[in-house]
């Protein structure tokens, strides 16, 4: 503001000036003292606006203001002037737009000139009144805000500014049959766009899958009464084996057909995949909405916001629901809070592996009327009745994206600097739940499914016990070792089932050439390390060997060979083998000959001819 405390003013008299024609000037009377030391003048029509003035004692702190007519400092009321300018020159012309509303209405004003120093009461010139016609490029807003015409006034969140009413009014209103930017006119009241011409209904994408625990895959769920554990994280960090999309009036299915219209969906094998229905809830009514989802097999998940677009996760699920008998209708429902005409994406996500299939799907708006629904349980069955919508040319994010695996915990692996090793291996067994993402196993199936443990997604958490020991060679056939009996723990320890069982020793050849390694009959997955990555940076994809289940890799179909150099004769060569188990039977058949083909170890018959033996010391561990 401009401080008043050091100007002091004077009136000098009186005067009329006459401008010249053609001048921008207004022609206006002046008031001037008998002894007048200057005139002002208003530029007509300019806003904000702008004087001209002349005086005979220019100083560097002389200024025009602007004042209410009659309210100006002759009156006591210097203070509350309106916008002022320097004048510091003995004739100028000035723009008063210093502490300037530029909103101002049009209307009579008064204008002084005043000198630095002086009575308040004495101005070098005015009062002089002059018509101001206001700023047609500025308007006012609620609140007393002012804004340029091309701004919209600050209205509150969910209000806009209706220029014919000259006020904010709520953006689901219209202001003479029209509706803000971004809105759309729907019967008496505006809509949110979400494109320009939304269709009743949702679009669906499915995705087939590969079997397993690792990125992208789908396990197989154990029977009855297992409740499925997939972790949908992990799911989408893989590559889709085959895709499908398309659009539908309704979210559910059963089998791969809607409910409602009995429309296949799903051209694709129908196991080992996820179905994605994707649209937006565009709200008739202020007030929650109810989502319902029950009958789903094998899970399913609902996200409603703006995470349902790509941010969604196993974590931010706003509802999850499981297993068909485990939730029926109303066990599991989630509320929305919804704005009239706001539209808010929704995601329902189904996950399957084998088997039947299916989701029930409805939502009841404010009034508890039916926005959709496709099961008896929920009601009428009804498509969507356009509160549910999508746009024919625009999607959502994609579900797949970076999902980074890292390991909690390295397995133990026995020293190697003992004087003597101890023939055979020092065994550690990991007990994990069952299921699918990080420190979870899989169930599988029978025949013909190929196990796909992931053993990297295993070790990415840490386990819920260990167990150790030690036995003369490598391998098992359900917990029983030949000529030693049986090493997995007991009973009373906990299920059997849902291990990761590792075996650690040190290869000390005692003769230059190839080591062959044969592993086979396992049950259901196992795999083979040789060399230093084998004490702590083994991985899924560094193995020596991979062997499947049983009878898909019999003996003699997966070996490896390691080449001895002659310097390495005599040295500790690191061995480690993993056995990861889901449910049922488990097995690891493992025989090591050396570059002559003598048997240096072998754990059993199971088709390789060969009868069970310990290791003949070129096989051991530091006790």
């Amino acid at each position: 503001m401009r401080s008043l405390g050091v100007v002091t003013v004077f009136l000098l008299g009186l005067l009329s000036q006459e401008v010249s024609a053609g001048s921008s000037v207004a022609q206006i009377n002046l008031l001037a003292a008998p002894q007048s030391r200057g005139t002002l003048a208003y530029v007509r029509d300019s806003a904000p606006p702008e004087f001209t003035y002349t005086t005979d004692d220019a100083q560097s702190g002389n200024w025009i203001g602007l004042f209410e007519k009659g309210m100006g400092p002759d009156t006591g009321d210097d203070d509350k002037y309106l916008g002022w300018a320097s004048a510091p020159a003995s004739k100028g012309r000035v723009t008063a737009d210093a502490d300037f509303d530029q909103c101002l209405p049009a209307g009579q004003y008064d204008a002084y000139l005043f000198r630095q120093r002086g009575p308040r009461s004495y101005p070098v010139v005015g009062p002089v009144t002059f018509s101001y016609p206001g700023n047609p490029n500025y308007h006012e807003c609620e609140g007393g805000i002012c804004k340029p015409v091309s701004e919209s006034c600050g209205c509150a969140d969910g209000q806009w500014w209706c220029s014919v009413r000259d006020e904010c009014i709520l953006t689901t209103k219209q202001c003479r049959d029209k509706c803000p930017k971004g809105w759309r006119v729907a019967g008496n009241s505006c809509v949110q766009d979400i494109c320009e011409n939304p269709l009743a209904g949702v679009q669906w994408d499915a995705y087939r899958m590969s079997i397993g625990n690792g990125l992208g895959q789908i396990p197989y769920p154990e029977p009855a009464s297992f409740l499925p554990q997939f972790n949908i994280d992990t799911l989408f960090g893989g590559t889709p084996v085959q895709p499908a999309s398309g659009t539908v009036g309704s979210i559910g299915w059963r089998n791969g057909v809607a409910w409602i219209t009995n429309q296949v969906l799903q051209p694709i094998p129908q196991d080992y995949f996820f179905m994605s229905w994707t649209g937006y809830l565009v709200p008739k009514h202020t007030g929650s909405y109810t989502f319902n989802m029950w009958w789903t097999d094998d899970v399913s998940y609902l996200w409603v916001g703006e995470h349902a677009r790509s941010e969604f996760s196993e974590s931010n699920a706003d509802l999850k629901v499981d297993y068909a008998s485990i939730d029926t209708f109303g066990k599991k429902r989630f509320s929305y809070s919804a704005e009239q005409g706001k539209p808010v994406p929704i995601r329902v996500i189904n996950v399957q592996a084998a088997g039947p299939y299916s989701l029930c799907f409805g939502v009841t708006d404010p009034t508890g009327q039916a926005v959709m629904n496709t099961c008896g349980e929920g009601g009428a069955l009804r498509e969507s009745d356009g509160q549910i919508a999508y746009c024919k040319d625009v999607k959502f994010g994609s579900v797949f994206r970076h999902v980074p695996v890292k390991r909690a915990f390295t397995p133990d692996m026995p020293g190697s600097r003992c004087t003597n090793l101890k023939n055979g291996a020092q065994w550690n067994l990991y007990k994990f739940q069952p299921g699918s993402g990080p420190g979870h196993i899989s169930y599988t199936s029978a025949q013909p499914l190929l196990p796909a443990h992931s053993i990297d997604m295993v070790l990415a958490a840490t386990p819920n016990a260990r167990y150790t020991g030690q036995v003369d060679k490598i391998g098992w056939d359900s917990g029983y070792v030949e000529g030693v009996g049986s090493i997995y723990p007991p009973a009373d320890t906990g299920p059997r089932g849902y291990f990761l069982m590792f075996w650690t020793s040190y290869l000390v050849p005692s003769r230059e050439g190839s080591y062959r390694f044969d592993v086979w009959w396992v049950d259901d997955v196992a795999f083979l390390w040789v060399g230093n990555k084998a004490i702590a940076d083994f991985s899924e994809t560094n193995a020596d060997l991979k062997i499947d289940y049983a009878f898909l890799d019999v003996f003699g179909k997966k070996y490896f060979e390691y080449h001895v150099k002659a310097e390495d004769v005599g040295k500790r060569i690191p061995i480690r083998v993993a056995n990861i188990q889901g449910g049922g039977a488990f097995s690891v058949f493992m025989m090591v000959t050396d570059p002559t083909g003598k048997v240096i170890m072998n754990s059993g018959d199971r088709g390789s001819g060969k009868l069970p033996q310990a290791s003949n010391g070129e096989i051991g561990y530091c006790p």
